[in-house]
């Protein structure tokens, strides 16, 4: 619980505004994650939203001699209000495959929630939030990794020449990752 504190205080530092957590529990009612949300940040018109929570999931990795765990961190235009659930669902995933890189994809997360070429998240380093860095804890590390959504082509095109080159596309094409409706740059 004083871990779970901790990253709620950290998060909501980076955030610098005002916050409210919710609780989310699974449809089988079998997992819970917590999510910070807040509105207009890292700019006007989207909102940010993090879980709180994960960094309890075992994902097998060690760093330094201490666990190494994670928790999600997103941004989405503010009017989205399904994008809490979108978080706590990437993390149900995260917990259901027991293992959380850069370059993992979290299936359908997306497509649960909105009607979309968009299906997909794609986990990759955070870097829309100024200061964001990996928590050094007593007995874990707990780093961030940020959700950017992905179509099928995109999700196939990661799967194929790598996480690293798709992010390459999308820093070419300069795509709006706060838009769930964006066109796939991946035909």
């Amino acid at each position: 619980m004083e871990t779970n504190k901790a990253v709620a205080a950290y998060i909501a530092e980076i955030f610098g505004e005002a916050v409210g957590v919710n609780a989310h529990k699974s449809e089988d009612g079998g997992k819970e994650i917590a999510v910070l949300r807040c509105a207009n940040v890292p700019q006007e018109g989207v909102q940010s939203c993090a879980s709180i929570g994960l960094n309890g999931t075992d994902i097998g990795l060690v760093s330094g001699g201490k666990k190494l765990r994670v928790e999600v961190v997103g941004a989405c235009d503010v009017q989205v209000d399904v994008f809490e659930n979108m978080v706590a669902s990437t993390a149900y995933a995260v917990m259901d495959a027991g293992k959380c890189y850069p370059g993992f994809v979290a299936e359908n997360v997306v497509g649960l929630y909105v009607e979309s070429e968009m299906k997909h998240v794609l986990l990759t380093s955070p870097f829309l939030w100024n200061g964001m860095e990996t928590m050094a804890l007593e007995d874990r590390y707990i780093a961030w990794l940020m959700m950017v959504p992905v179509s099928e082509a995109e999700y196939a095109y990661a799967k194929k020449m790598g996480a690293d080159a798709l992010e390459e596309r999308f820093a070419e094409e300069n795509i709006d990752i706060y838009h769930l409706y964006r066109k796939s740059i991946i035909e």
